[in-house]
Order: structure tokens, then C-alpha cells, then sequence
């Protein structure tokens, strides 16, 4: 039992690092989302999120400028990390459960 213990553990530690890794990524990372709308036939991109309550539109330029592309890449790796983020939770609380079960095995 000690080494399935000792496995189980491991990946306890390696979920802990992971959770807190993704969390300083995200932190990084701007929210919100990419709006795009057409004005007199020109294509705009902004940058929707919230503070607060508040919605809050944020101009990026035209759809195909260089910065509307790279906001753009980084709203979807938040939301990569973010669901990443949800499923190493859920690993965790396994983890966390299977370790208690030995626990009191033992």
C-alpha cells in the first residue's frame, strides 16, 4: 500500500504545481472576449469584459491587424489554460480522496 501511496502523492504534488502554474498563466493573460462588428462595411475587432458589474468594450483595430491577432491568440490560451485549469481541479479532489481512503486504511 505504501507505494501506491507514495504514487498517489506524487501526483497530489505534481496537480498542486500544475493548478498553480496555470493560475499565474491566466492572471497573465487578458479576459474577456473578441467582438467583432461592421461598421459602414469595415470589420472592427474589440475586446469585451467585465469590471465589476460593468461590461466594458475595449477598441483592437480592424480584424486583420497585427494586435486583434495576438489579443485574439491570447483570449483563446486563457480559455485553454482555464479549461485546464478545471480539470486538474477535478484530478486534485480525486487524488485528495483516494489519499484519504488510505489514510484511513491504514
Amino acid at each position: 500500500m505504501s507505494v501506491l501511496r507514495g504514487i498517489l502523492l506524487e501526483e497530489h504534488q505534481r496537480l498542486l504545481d500544475l493548478i498553480e502554474n496555470h493560475k499565474k498563466h491566466i492572471r497573465q493573460l487578458p479576459k474577456g472576449t473578441i467582438i467583432k462588428k461592421e461598421i459602414k462595411g469595415h470589420k472592427y475587432a474589440y475586446q469585451a469584459f467585465r469590471i465589476g458589474k460593468k461590461i466594458v468594450f475595449k477598441y483592437l483595430g480592424t480584424i486583420l491587424s497585427y494586435q486583434t491577432q495576438q489579443i485574439t491568440n491570447q483570449v483563446k490560451e486563457r480559455r485553454d489554460y482555464e479549461v485546464s485549469l478545471k480539470k486538474a481541479k477535478l484530478n486534485y479532489i480525486e487524488i485528495k480522496r483516494a489519499l484519504n481512503g488510505i489514510r484511513r486504511k491504514n
